[in-house]
């Protein structure tokens, strides 16, 4: 799928001026260090899971036990990345794009009087006053989500590791999401494709 190529690729710097602990729609994407296949593999375009796989699905889930400002909208687990949709949403359950805003209730888009205009910026660093990652941001909600599948790892002694960075896309329309969801949906059939080439594996 050449609309992804690179489209989706987001390097280690996050999106400059853009508070990540926002309301909107993420894609992120987690790779596993040096693409090592430790999540199972794909049979007859299904995903077999290791154990370690296992807590990575289990877990990715349970984003939203911890932070409860979260939607868990699609997500994959392959056997060497993690693709997955994360929406925060503000107190009354909504989330924007970065050019509309969207009711979680009842899925209407309506434009935004800014439609062309990102959302006014909170915390532009990403960082508190301390240094750390900003309580509920995507930075942070990946940090604890990595942590837990590797703490789950050593207790077991599995061997596992991250890949030190992740990748991210700020979804900026309903059109984008729906195509984010198919390729997040269709990534295991087009697995023997896609294994190796790593521009479709990182977006």
């Amino acid at each position: 799928m050449n609309y992804y190529k690179n489209k989706y690729r987001q390097n280690t710097t996050r999106l400059k001026n853009w508070d990540y602990s926002s309301p909107c729609a993420y894609f992120v994407t987690i790779r596993t260090k040096d693409g090592e296949y430790y999540f199972g593999d794909i049979e007859n375009n299904k995903m077999k899971f290791s154990e370690i796989g296992r807590i990575a699905y289990k877990y990715f889930a349970e984003i939203i036990k911890r932070y409860p400002n979260t939607i868990i909208d699609d997500y994959v687990i392959m056997p060497n990345h993690v693709h997955g949709l994360i929406l925060i949403t503000d107190e009354n359950g909504n989330f924007y794009f970065r050019n509309y805003s969207i009711s979680n209730t009842v899925c209407s888009v309506m434009p935004r009087h800014d439609a062309t205009v990102m959302k006014p910026i909170i915390n532009s660093s990403n960082k508190n006053k301390f240094g750390g990652l900003v309580k509920n941001s995507i930075p942070s909600i990946i940090n604890h989500y990595k942590g837990d599948v590797t703490k789950y790892a050593k207790n077991n002694e599995i061997g596992f590791q991250w890949q030190p960075r992740f990748y991210d896309r700020i979804v900026r329309d309903k059109d984008e999401l729906f195509r984010i969801k198919r390729y997040i949906v269709n990534n295991p059939k087009n697995w023997e494709r896609d294994k190796n080439n790593s521009d479709k594996i990182l977006m």
